[in-house]
């Protein structure tokens, strides 16, 4: 008798149970939470949004993510994956990265690839040395530093500082460029 109201017991508690009838997703997982809270808050399920299958994992990680924000309706889901399904192309790599690049800035919304420009226009750096390297050339530095001396006052005021500017900045590409001020400064014949 005990033997059989155990038997009774275990076919009631596992009854009711579907979890494993179909294969674990994040978007089974999901729908079924949804199901169980319908349940217990008596609610009607909400519709799905239909998804292409090659972009439901992405799909999937967006709704996960935007879970619980106010204001997002069935409409604003349908178009949404209109648009993640219009960005990505149908790739389900790209739909990925478009949803973690919204996911990581914030966004309501998707929005075209940032990084596929910034790739394409970045220089590629070889080594540290390189990385570390000055952007301006010796004549550069010292045709800035000329002209911020300019600015401070230090050749004095009207005509007679133009003059000694434009003459300080002639020695200094003459010198750099190693023209005939530079090699009379030396002593050598130019």
């Amino acid at each position: 008798m005990a033997m059989l109201r155990r038997a009774a017991l275990v076919s009631v508690w596992y009854a009711p149970m579907t979890l494993f009838d179909q294969p674990l997703t994040l978007e089974s997982l999901l729908a079924r939470i949804e199901a169980l809270e319908a349940r217990v808050m008596d609610k009607p399920v909400r519709q799905s949004t239909e998804v292409p299958p090659e972009l439901r994992q992405a799909w999937s990680l967006w709704t996960l993510h935007k879970q619980g924000s106010k204001g997002w309706t069935a409409l604003a889901k349908k178009q949404q994956a209109h648009k993640l399904a219009d960005l990505s192309g149908g790739n389900s790599d790209t739909a990925m990265a478009v949803v973690e690049q919204a996911i990581e800035h914030g966004w309501a919304t998707f929005y075209p690839l940032r990084e596929q420009a910034k790739t394409a226009q970045a220089p590629a750096v070889r080594g540290p040395k390189e990385a570390f390297k000055p952007s301006e050339t010796p004549l550069e530095r010292a045709q800035a530093w000329t002209r911020q001396r300019y600015q401070r006052g230090d050749f004095g005021e009207g005509d007679a500082a133009r003059e000694a500017f434009a003459a300080e900045m002639a020695k200094i590409v003459s010198k750099h460029r190693g023209g005939k001020m530079a090699a009379a400064e030396q002593g050598r014949p130019a």
